[in-house]
Order: structure tokens, then sequence, then C-alpha cells
């Protein structure tokens, strides 16, 4: 009777184990899986950026092209007026184009933009390079024995199969762009 007992607590501790083996394994896989999503998340908030990014730089350099295209016009009256003799309107002219002097500095804004550009894009090549990492961990973690075979008997269905991942290639090359 004794040795009956034996081996029942040993089958339960057993049934025991492999149920955390179970448990745990599945655990790691829908961390993994959350991990996964979460750094998809990431790249796209980095890739709304940078289009925003570049609608304001776009926006940054039509400004500048239109109030140097105003200040050229205005030089070039200038010109003619003095070429006319005209001496008061070019001096009003002058004060006026030097009034507005600082805002020929716009140029600054575009500089930042182009930074800011510039650390987007960094942002989002590390971002990428970790995803991918990611995913690479994914699917050596759920391809492995025994975790293969622990997730099967948990009824675990994977996410990442070669043709979201192809997806998830396809979508980062068009971006790029």
């Amino acid at each position: 009777m004794k040795n009956w007992m034996i081996f029942v607590g040993i089958v339960v501790a057993f049934g025991i184990l492999l149920g955390t083996i179970v448990a745990t394994t599945y655990n790691r896989a829908i961390n993994l899986e959350e991990s996964i999503a979460n750094m998809g998340s990431d790249i796209q908030i980095q890739e709304q950026r940078r289009f925003d990014l570049i609608t304001k730089l776009v926006d940054t350099v039509e400004a500048n092209a239109q109030y140097e295209s105003g200040t050229m016009k205005d030089v070039i009256k200038m010109r003619q007026n003095l070429a006319n003799g005209k001496l008061e309107d070019v001096q009003t002219l002058l004060q006026a184009t030097a009034e507005q002097y600082p805002q020929l500095k716009a140029t600054e804004g575009y500089t930042q933009l182009m930074s800011e550009l510039s650390i987007t894009e960094n942002l989002i090549s590390e971002q990428r390079k970790t995803y991918t990492s990611s995913i690479k961990d994914y699917k050596a973690f759920t391809r492995s024995w025994p975790n293969t075979m622990f997730l099967a008997w948990s009824g675990y269905k994977k996410v990442f199969h070669a043709s979201s991942v192809a997806r998830v290639r396809r979508a980062t090359r068009n971006a790029r762009c």
C-alpha cells in the first residue's frame, strides 16, 4: 500500500511539474507575441511621426520659397526705383525689408525639421531591427523542441507564420519609399 501511495505521489508531482512547464511555455509564447505587437505599434508611431515631419518640412520649404520670392521682388523693385531716381520709395522698401530680416532666418526651422527627420529615420531603423530580432526569437521559441510539443498540448496557435513575416517585410519596404 505504501508503494502505491509513493507511485501516486510521483505521478501527481510529475503531472504538476508537466502542467507548470506547459503553462510557462504557453505564457512565454504569449509574452513574445505581445512584445512583437507592441514593437510593430512603435514602428507605426514613428512612421506617422516621419510623415508629419515630412509634411511640416514641405510646408516650411514652400513658405520659405514664397517669402524669398517676395523679398527678391522687393529687391528688384528697389533697384528699378533707384535706377528711375525714386530714392524715397527705395528707402521705404529697404526699411520694410530690413524689418522683416529676422524672418529670413526661417531656414533654421528647415534645418531643425531635417535633424528631427534624421533622428526619426534612425529610430525607425533601430525599431525595425529589434522587431525583426523579436520575430526571430519568437519563431525559434515556438519551433524548438520540447516547446512545440508543450504548445501543441496547450492548444496554442502560432500567430507569426512565414506569410505574416513576409507581409511585414513588404510593408516596411513600402514605407521606406
